[in-house]
């Protein structure tokens, strides 16, 4: 499988005056123009909104030749599938950039899934763009991509479902915020230009010292959110 990174990254040791800590991660910049970005964890909140909203539905069932069938997940399902864009620039008229750590291309595909549950529950994925054979041995791309994952319990889906189906112009609004695996350039401002994602993939594994590892932890890994909002609201111009 190969990958579709196009920058040297990696830890290195932290000399900037304006930062406490003695580390920091590094990315190329390509074609040698200039020194090496530094990097460091971005802790404050990240603002999304999600106009493109899918309701989906459907039932499911193992059958009995089924290896270890999961008889649990048998029955009617329902989730939203939420297309994410980045909102926290809005009032300047300008989006935060998304991107893998390594690479200079925008992450084109930040979703959000919601689900009905027994109870509340947080989860996130990502993964670096790769290329892999398919079952005809055809070339596969797979893009880089951000998916979040609410499970909500029964009463409160059905409540925003309830909205969902009640109105006319439906708006997701998502927020986040001390996520593990966000990275930005040092800024005296809430809101970098751009933020970099380093994932729990194989190729996003940097040798740094332990102390280093408390501080630069992998998106996705468990509790990776401090802190999460969700909404479906209605315009009204």
């Amino acid at each position: 499988m190969q990958t579709h990174l196009d920058k040297e990254f990696g830890y290195t040791e932290n000399t900037a005056p304006f930062k406490s800590s003695g580390h920091a991660l590094y990315e190329s910049v390509p074609d040698g123009g200039g020194p090496s970005q530094l990097l460091f964890p971005f802790r404050h909140s990240c603002h999304f909104i999600g106009q493109e909203i899918e309701l989906n539905t459907g039932v499911f069932y193992h059958g009995a030749k089924s290896s270890e069938p999961d008889l649990s997940q048998d029955g009617y399902k329902e989730f939203f599938r939420i297309k994410l864009r980045d909102n926290g620039r809005a009032a300047y008229g300008l989006a935060v950039e998304y991107q893998m750590l390594g690479s200079s291309k925008p992450i084109e595909k930040i979703e959000l899934v919601v689900r009905k549950g027994k109870s509340e529950h947080f989860d996130c994925y990502a993964r670096i763009q790769h290329e892999s054979e398919g079952p005809e041995y055809q070339k596969v791309i797979e893009p880089d991509f951000i998916i979040f994952e609410i499970t909500l319990g029964p009463a409160e889906f059905a409540q925003v479902k309830d909205h969902f189906l009640s109105s006319n112009a439906p708006v997701a609004i998502f927020d986040i915020a001390g996520v593990d695996g966000f990275l930005a350039p040092w800024t005296p401002t809430i809101v970098p230009d751009g933020i970099k994602i380093l994932t729990d993939g194989e190729n996003h594994q940097i040798e740094m010292p332990d102390d280093a590892k408390e501080i630069f932890k992998h998106f996705g890994e468990e509790n990776s959110v401090r802190h999460w909002f969700f909404s479906i609201q209605t315009q009204k111009s």
